[in-house]
């Protein structure tokens, strides 16, 4: 049977747990999915189908971001993922599609060298390097923060 893509809808629930169990750790509570899954406008999720099931799906949560003096508001892309025997057959390139449709422009931070190499391919650009700031709270995470950073022993930081 053919493979459709469509955007996640409640009739897909079902479906959506077997998939995310089958291939995440996650909770798995009801208050969970209804969180992750059904939260409003400012999250995006879309689906690769074939006989009722979902063999691929790509998320994207709306959020601001910072580029130079400006704030712009996009969806950060994030859980592209696809059946192992689905990769390589074009299924996930058609959810990211799907996902590129939509009129918030994308940001993906990281990704896996496969898809650091396939995105310029899809028309995306790099717009910039991403940093990593972490506000320690207390002296104990300062300390685990400085071990991390500067590689000492725990005691010593």
């Amino acid at each position: 049977m053919a493979i459709q893509v469509a955007p996640l809808d409640p009739s897909h629930g079902p479906a959506l747990r077997r998939f995310c169990e089958a291939v995440w750790t996650r909770p798995r509570s009801d208050a969970y999915y209804r969180w992750r899954y059904g939260s409003g406008d400012f999250h995006r999720a879309w689906v690769a189908l074939r006989e009722g099931e979902i063999v691929a799906m790509e998320a994207a949560i709306a959020r601001p971001w910072r580029m130079g003096d400006e704030t712009v508001e996009a969806l950060e892309v994030f859980d592209w993922y696809a059946r192992p025997e689905l990769r390589n057959t074009g299924v996930g390139v058609r959810v990211m599609q799907a996902l590129m449709k939509e009129p918030m422009p994308l940001m993906l931070v990281g990704g896996s060298d496969d898809t650091q190499t396939l995105l310029p391919r899809l028309g995306w650009a790099r717009l910039g390097t991403s940093f990593r700031f972490i506000l320690a709270l207390g002296a104990e995470r300062t300390a685990e923060a400085l071990a991390r950073r500067l590689r000492l022993p725990g005691a010593a930081a």
